[in-house]
């Protein structure tokens, strides 16, 4: 792996790489893209990327998979079902707390997450102690009412606090 680089932000690439090379008629390149998404899923089971995918690209993924190989649409159809319900969840009205709004400080946080899958790390790219970090992300959960940063993240990118939803 390189220095830098997680399993998911791997396994993210490797997917829209797939998606971009459909686009661009080229098929062969796209199947061995979504093949190495395929072999980093099977060993780490990284999928949180899919939901950055936008739907028809998936759709034409697992169009793609399903001529090549078992392995890549049980992936891609683990993927659909998530992101399907995650962007069902964002298009259904809230009347729970989970759109209160977040501090400055916080949306920092929250986007240096993004970039950084350690406390230690965020806190020190935003020069901030772990603490302070925890207490931001610890905020965050209670504001919106999630329980993990991958929920506080794609909470931010469905109210637009991250750039806003794909779909």
């Amino acid at each position: 792996m390189q220095a830098g680089h997680t399993v998911r932000s791997r396994a993210g690439v490797a997917t829209i790489g797939a998606a971009a090379a459909l686009r661009a008629g080229c098929p062969d390149a796209a199947g061995a893209l979504l093949d190495q998404a395929v072999a980093l899923y099977a060993e780490h089971g990284a999928r949180a990327h899919l939901l950055q995918v936008p739907a028809d690209d998936l759709a034409a993924l697992r169009d793609l998979a399903l001529r090549n190989g078992a392995a890549a649409a049980s992936y891609l159809d683990a993927g659909v079902v998530e992101v399907v319900r995650a962007r069902s969840r964002a298009a259904a009205p809230s009347t729970t707390p989970d759109a209160a709004p977040l501090t400055g400080q916080e949306i920092a946080v929250l986007r240096a997450s993004l970039d950084h899958p350690r406390r230690s790390q965020i806190a020190a790219a935003l020069h901030l102690s772990p603490e302070t970090v925890k207490s931001h992300m610890r905020s965050i959960y209670r504001k919106w009412g999630v329980n993990s940063r991958e929920a506080a993240i794609e909470r931010g990118i469905q109210l637009c606090v991250l750039g806003g939803p794909r779909t």
